[in-house]
């Protein structure tokens, strides 16, 4: 959760990023195991029967990268595949070319 935490912080100047955590489990559970654990993002709870029957997701964690036109355009599963989907996806931003065209 920590290098979670990380990856966060390295988007926290993007106003075009958002972490969200949908997890499976109850929110007394998830609090309970939280309160060993530092975890940041914004956490949605009792998701299990949407991210298996809807987004047809049965191995976690998995991370998906989606647009701001709500298209899902990266899913991936692992914390350095994570980081390579959206390091990809934000150097495809408007907001990114803008940025580093200044920058030049």
């Amino acid at each position: 959760m920590i290098l979670l935490n990380k990856v966060k912080e390295s988007y926290k100047n993007r106003i075009d990023v958002v972490f969200t955590s949908f997890v499976a489990d109850s929110k007394r559970n998830i609090k309970n195991f939280l309160k060993e654990r530092e975890f940041n993002w914004a956490t949605i709870f009792n998701q299990r029967d949407y991210l298996r029957k809807v987004l047809n997701i049965i191995v976690f964690p998995t991370y998906i990268n989606i647009s701001k036109k709500g298209v899902i355009s990266r899913v991936v599963q692992g914390y350095s595949e994570l980081e390579v989907a959206l390091a990809n996806e934000c150097k495809k931003s408007k907001y990114f070319q803008a940025i580093n065209h200044l920058l030049k």
